[in-house]
C-alpha cells in the first residue's frame, strides 16, 4: 500500500507534497487524528521533509479550523431575519 502511495506522490511531481499538505489540512479541519497522516508523511517523504510537510499541513488546518469557527460565530451572532 505504501509503495502505491509513494508512486502516486512521485508521479505528481512537485504537486505531490502540496497535495499532501492540502489533504493534511482538510483532515485536520475534519477532526481526524493526525497520527496516521503524520506517519504516512515520514514514510512517503522521509523524516525531515515529512516533518516539515506535517507542520505546514497542521498549521494550515489550524487556520482553517479557526476560520470555520469564526464564520460560525459570526452567523450565530447575526440578528434573526438577516
Amino acid at each position: 500500500m505504501i509503495d502505491q502511495l509513494r508512486s502516486l506522490v512521485d508521479s505528481a511531481g512537485p504537486l505531490g507534497p502540496a497535495a499532501f499538505v492540502a489533504a493534511y489540512a482538510v483532515l485536520t479541519v475534519a477532526l481526524v487524528p493526525g497520527t496516521i497522516p503524520s506517519l504516512a508523511a515520514g514514510a512517503l517523504f522521509g523524516p525531515v521533509w515529512g516533518s516539515l510537510l506535517v507542520i505546514a499541513g497542521a498549521t494550515a488546518g489550524a487556520v482553517g479550523a479557526f476560520e470555520v469557527a469564526r464564520a460560525h460565530r459570526a452567523s450565530a451572532d447575526a440578528p434573526a431575519g438577516r
